[in-house]
């Protein structure tokens, strides 16, 4: 499965930014929650919702996620993520990878994306996620884009509280 992630990193990554032009830490990812959505290879909103992210390095990523079907032309029922569940993941430079239900082999979701964080001159950083996300089900492929941006990040004790952008 590494191999998957390289190849989607390549392709779908590198013209979407320039790390030149931000001021970010390749190995930091905020952990909190972030409102995401979820687009049909035809670029239309499917599924939005939230996934909550505990950091605790850039290789031990876990966390929580919760979803809803906003499309009625969503792909066939059981190809997209929908209800709520666990997820684990890391981050490599400003890739991170992610999986929902890892402890599902017959159905799984994997997410593939650009982290960006860039300095807020009043307040928390602004953390966004962009990139691919790719379904399998039953013999069955759905794959599209994904947009999360951070909503809230956690206080000392882990609790979380409103962040900057909200």
């Amino acid at each position: 499965m590494r191999w998957f992630s390289c190849v989607l990193s390549v392709l779908f990554f590198s013209p979407l930014v320039s790390a030149n032009d931000l001021e970010t830490d390749p190995q930091v990812l905020y952990g909190g929650t972030y409102k995401i959505a979820l687009l049909s290879s035809e670029n239309a909103v499917i599924v939005q919702g939230e996934i909550m992210l505990d950091v605790h390095d850039p290789k031990n990523i876990t966390g929580t996620w919760d979803f809803t079907l906003v499309s009625p032309e969503a792909p066939p029922k059981g190809l997209y993520p929908l209800g709520r569940g666990d997820l684990v993941g890391d981050l490599d430079d400003f890739t991170i990878r992610f999986e929902l239900n890892p402890d599902m082999a017959d159905r799984w979701v994997v997410f593939l994306g650009l982290a960006v964080s860039m300095l807020h001159p009043i307040g928390s950083p602004i953390m966004t996620i962009r990139g691919h996300w790719v379904s399998r089900s039953a013999g069955r492929d759905a794959n599209g884009t994904f947009q999360a941006r951070r909503v809230r990040e956690p206080d000392e004790d882990g609790r979380e509280e409103s962040g900057a952008g909200e």
